[in-house]
């Protein structure tokens, strides 16, 4: 599903600024070409943390300005 980059959040903020700069090249080369994997908590988005390249992803997507990314929804088990 494509939903507004808005509605996405990161799972956490320490992604490497190193990190981010890679996931922006490839991104920029290829694309998305996977959808992130998250869970929904009320109207947002939230990258699960299991997803390895996920908070890199939104990251980089916003920077590059990016309106929508791509996800799939899971359900969350505690």
């Amino acid at each position: 599903m494509v939903v507004p980059i808005n509605q996405v959040i990161p799972l956490s903020d320490s992604s490497s600024p190193y990190a981010v700069r890679k996931m922006k090249v490839t991104l920029e080369r290829q694309g998305q070409i996977e959808p992130l994997q998250v869970h929904k908590v009320g109207e947002h988005y939230v990258v699960w943390h299991d997803d390895p390249w996920g908070n890199e992803i939104v990251y980089a997507a916003r920077e590059l300005g990016w309106p929508t990314l791509l996800i799939v929804e899971t359900k969350r088990y505690e």
